[in-house]
């Protein structure tokens, strides 16, 4: 429901208010509540370029977002504090590599019927007891008993992927030539502190 302009009093101009109200029947007797949930939901857009009800669609998306952010930070959490760009994008790649792996894993539990958060899941689920042995120029991981048929479906689920056609096949790592360093770089003598 448009609500209009608001302007608080630290606000330099004044945003949209709308009033969005969250009817749902109660679980036990599956009628509407006397009093019904709502909240305030405050909008730059103009009603012209973003109608309320949008504008809710396109906050709730972005709520869905930031909550997936936040486990990522939460579970993950790269530390992205090197000097160089590079080793700063490789850490946050392997990182994204991890949170989906990890995501994809959790779903595949889920589906079993248990439900929690990818830090749970971290805790209780991938860092079960197992034991690595070294046999035959192979490493081997022995999981705990209770963990091996969710181990099984998981590595069965890995080796199903494939890369969609609209990929081309992959190369390797990119290789770079060797360039020297230019004559200048030598005439001062840098020192670290």
């Amino acid at each position: 429901m448009e609500l209009g302009p608001y302007q608080a009093e630290t606000w330099k101009h004044p945003q949209r208010l709308v009033l969005v109200i969250v009817d749902r029947p109660t679980s036990q007797t599956g009628q509407l509540k006397l009093f019904p949930d709502h909240f305030f939901l405050i909008v730059g857009w103009h009603p012209e370029q973003l109608t309320a009800l949008q504008a809710l669609e396109h906050y709730r998306a972005r709520g869905t977002f930031e909550d997936r952010l936040g486990e990522f930070q939460q579970a993950i959490g790269p530390r992205l504090s090197h000097d160089d760009f590079d080793e700063n994008e490789t850490l946050l790649r392997l990182s994204l590599l991890a949170f989906n792996m990890a995501s994809m894993l959790r779903n595949e539990y889920e589906a079993s019927g248990s439900c929690m958060d990818l830090a749970r899941f971290q805790r209780d689920v991938l860092k079960a007891g197992a034991r690595l042995a070294k046999h035959s120029r192979q490493l081997i991981v022995y999981v705990a008993r209770v963990i091996r048929p969710l181990w099984e479906r998981f590595i069965k689920r890995i080796e199903a992927w494939r890369l969609p056609d609209r990929f081309p096949a992959p190369t390797g790592g990119r290789t770079r030539k060797w360039r020297p360093l230019p004559a200048h770089a030598f005439l001062a003598e840098v020192r670290r502190e």
